[in-house]
């Protein structure tokens, strides 16, 4: 699903529900119900509703906010759990943070330490690893920032089928642009496994993707019983 912050159509005001505004945190929320799904982003579900097939999970090396390289695959036997952003984000991004650690506080916390959230910028040209040192962080001590240059952090946004474009800059200020960027999160499990993609608006659904993350801790990955979809 790719958002894009600056257009807000009838309907989505309309849709906007007087009591998600209790659930801002810092503004985080508020953008919420903006998104829009991107018919590109292939089909979503829950590990009880198994809609697609799993598959191994492109891996990647990119480098984390202290500076140092990380690959996908060293978290695994870890569940992981990431996202696309940028630090400059007014909306989307600081509601995806918020979520991550409602969720990970959901996940039974003798198996908290066995799962990753990772948060991964399209914006290298603004970001860098001491900006998403302080900002990633704030949500969740134990998040990690990602940063690579453009073309690494290109090629791993395309090969988890995703998207992101720099809008024009405002103002004849060259570094005051905006990005319009996939939002969904992407479940990894232990096994290496790509195992769905959830739409940003079932993030606040935190207990049922701490139920799919705990699950998936318990069985260590592996094939699961296919179910029709309800």
């Amino acid at each position: 699903m790719t958002v894009s912050e600056p257009k807000v159509s009838p309907l989505w005001k309309k849709l906007l529900f007087p009591a998600i505004l209790l659930l801002l945190i810092a503004g985080g929320v508020a953008g919420s119900m903006l998104a829009t799904r991107d018919p590109q982003t292939h089909v979503h579900g829950w590990l009880d509703r198994l809609l697609w097939q799993r598959i191994p999970a492109p891996d990647f090396t990119l480098t984390d906010h202290n500076g140092e390289p990380v690959r996908l695959s060293q978290f695994r036997g870890k569940v992981v759990v990431f996202s696309f952003g940028f630090t400059h984000c007014p909306n989307i991004c600081p509601a995806t943070l918020s979520h991550f650690s409602a969720i990970r506080e959901a996940v039974p916390e003798p198996i908290r330490h066995q799962v990753q959230f990772l948060f991964i910028t399209v914006d290298p040209e603004r970001d860098s690893p001491e900006r998403l040192k302080e900002y990633v962080p704030f949500f969740d001590p134990h998040f990690l920032g990602l940063i690579g240059t453009p073309e690494e952090v290109r090629d791993v946004v395309y090969r988890y089928k995703a998207s992101f474009r720099h809008g024009k800059p405002r103002a004849g200020d060259p570094k005051d642009y905006f990005v319009d960027h996939t939002a969904d999160a992407f479940l990894i499990g232990p096994d290496g496994q790509w195992e769905l993609s959830y739409p940003f608006e079932e993030l606040p659904k935190t207990e049922r993707i701490a139920a799919d993350i705990a699950r998936l801790v318990n069985v260590g990955g592996g094939p699961r019983e296919a179910r029709r979809r309800d």
